[in-house]
């Protein structure tokens, strides 16, 4: 424990099971990155390929906090905290951004019809 660095090597090793030199590839953690954001943007946009107006809203809303639950629930489950509070904070954060694209685009005069 006299040096720091070795210290904490050891500390990562055996009480976290981190290996401080194996980092991850950037490539692949890009790669992934986009392919879960982009699988993430498509989910409410679906109901819009085969409904409109209100039903395709309705659909879209519906998937979309379905969606951010399912993804809050998973992180509680990984990080070990609360999936249930996990799964309300990622909706109602989901829910916060729409309000303020909605609102962003009616000032703009942006409208879906």
């Amino acid at each position: 424990m006299s040096d720091p660095d070795v210290a904490l090597d050891v500390r990562a090793r055996e009480e976290l099971g981190v290996d401080p030199d194996g980092g991850a590839d950037s490539f692949q953690v890009a790669l992934a990155s986009f392919v879960v954001f982009a699988i993430g943007a498509l989910v409410p946009l679906l109901p819009w390929f085969v409904a409109e107006g209100t039903t395709a809203t309705s659909w879209s809303v519906a998937l979309g906090a379905t969606a951010a639950a399912l993804v809050g629930w998973l992180v509680g489950t990984f990080t070990e905290r609360s999936r249930v509070r996990t799964a309300i904070r990622r909706v109602l954060v989901a829910v916060l951004t729409c309000g303020a694209t909605y609102t962003i685009g009616s000032v703009l005069g942006v409208s879906v019809s």
